[in-house]
C-alpha cells in the first residue's frame, strides 16, 4: 500500500523503484565518505550519497533530486565533482569503474541528465581544482563565517567553529563491547 502517502509521493517512490539497478549489491543508503589530501595543502574532504550501489563493473553513486532540475552536465557540477573525488578510492579498491548520476524523482521532469563516468585524467583535474580551492581558503584572512543559528544547527563542524552561532559539544562514539571487539 501507499502507507497514508500523497499521491505525488506514490509516484515519485514508483518512479524510483522502477530504475533501481536489478541484481546490484547495496553498497549502502545515506553513506557519508571522507577521503584525505596529503598535500600540500592538506585537507580532508567529505561527501555524503544517497545511494551507493556495485553491479555490472560500477560502482553506481546516485543523487536524488526532489527539487530543482540540474542545469547542467553532472561533470560540471562542483557538487559531483567532489563526490567523485571523493568516491573514486572506493570504486578502485573494489576493483569497479566509478559512476555518478542523478535522479530526479519529480515525474513531471522527463529526463535525468546523463550520468558522468570520470576518468583518470578528470579525477586528477577534480584534485588540481580542490587544492586550489582549499589553498586559497587557508590564505583568506578576512573569512567571515555564517554566523547563523539555523545553518550553524545543523554543521557538523560547527564544534571546531570560532564563527559558530550553534556551538556545538565533541563527541565521541563510546565503546559497549568488550575491549578490543
Amino acid at each position: 500500500g501507499a502507507h497514508g502517502a500523497d499521491v505525488r509521493t506514490t509516484d515519485e517512490v514508483r518512479r524510483h523503484a522502477e530504475r533501481c539497478p536489478l541484481d546490484a549489491e547495496t553498497v549502502g543508503h545515506e553513506v557519508e565518505w571522507a577521503r584525505a589530501h596529503a598535500g600540500p595543502p592538506v585537507f580532508l574532504a567529505t561527501a555524503r550519497f544517497d545511494a551507493v550501489w556495485a553491479h555490472d563493473g560500477i560502482l553506481d553513486v546516485r543523487d536524488y533530486k526532489s527539487g530543482r532540475v540540474a542545469e547542467h552536465p553532472v561533470h560540471e557540477d562542483p557538487q559531483a565533482r567532489l563526490q567523485a573525488w571523493v568516491a573514486a578510492p572506493q570504486a578502485a579498491a573494489r576493483g569497479l569503474r566509478l559512476r555518478l548520476r542523478y535522479e530526479h524523482l519529480a515525474t513531471e521532469v522527463l529526463e535525468d541528465p546523463d550520468p558522468w563516468e570520470p576518468t583518470d585524467d578528470d579525477l586528477a583535474g577534480v584534485e588540481v581544482q580542490l587544492t586550489s580551492v582549499v589553498a586559497a581558503m587557508l590564505a583568506e584572512r578576512e573569512f567571515a563565517g555564517v554566523n547563523d543559528a539555523f545553518v550553524c544547527a545543523h554543521c557538523g563542524y560547527r564544534s571546531i567553529c570560532d564563527e559558530s552561532a550553534a556551538p556545538g559539544v565533541p563527541s565521541w562514539p563510546i565503546p559497549t563491547g568488550p575491549p578490543g571487539t
